[in-house]
């Protein structure tokens, strides 16, 4: 085998433990940082915390509503010019 080589790897980044939320905090000082608890949905928590809630479900219904109103008050309109 030609080329191979290897390296020796800090073994404090190989660590798997949990660390504790006082730590983390330590670690990374003044930074802002969200903990997100292990049995809550990641992919909802960075959904909510990048773009937020989403508006165009509530838009569209309001959308429809007005269009149900405009056509009550349109055909209001058209019966009485008989």
């Amino acid at each position: 085998m030609t080329g191979a080589f290897a390296v020796g790897l800090d073994p404090r980044e190989a660590d798997l433990r949990i660390e504790s939320e006082q730590q983390v905090r330590r670690k990374f000082g003044r930074a802002e940082l969200k903990i997100i608890p292990a049995d809550s949905a990641l992919e909802d928590a960075v959904f909510l915390s990048r773009g937020g809630v989403e508006v165009w479900p509530a838009l569209l219904v309001l959308v429809l509503g007005l269009l149900i109103v405009e056509q009550i008050v349109a055909n209001r309109n058209v019966e009485g010019e008989e």
